[in-house]
């Protein structure tokens, strides 16, 4: 079964371009797993490097719970 021109080609990404950001980084499916949270902080980290305004404005969001991860380690720990 073709769905041809039925399927309509609006998401997330639409909404980001139509908002004037300048670019879209992203998986194409959900990944919860801390080896590409670490390739796609390198990656911006390479792209953009952080500015002092940036690092004032990260450590603000960083996780405030310290309980530790359901493998034994820490957070943000490797």
């Amino acid at each position: 079964m073709s769905l041809g021109r039925l399927v309509e080609n609006w998401g997330t990404a639409q909404s980001y371009l139509i908002g004037c950001s300048p670019c879209i980084v992203g998986t194409l499916w959900a990944v919860t797993d801390q080896d590409t949270d670490r390739l796609a902080l390198n990656m911006l980290h390479h792209w953009l490097p952080p500015t002092e305004e940036m690092k004032k404005r990260m450590s603000l969001v960083e996780p405030k719970d310290k309980r530790p991860l359901r493998n034994g380690k820490k957070r943000g720990s490797s």
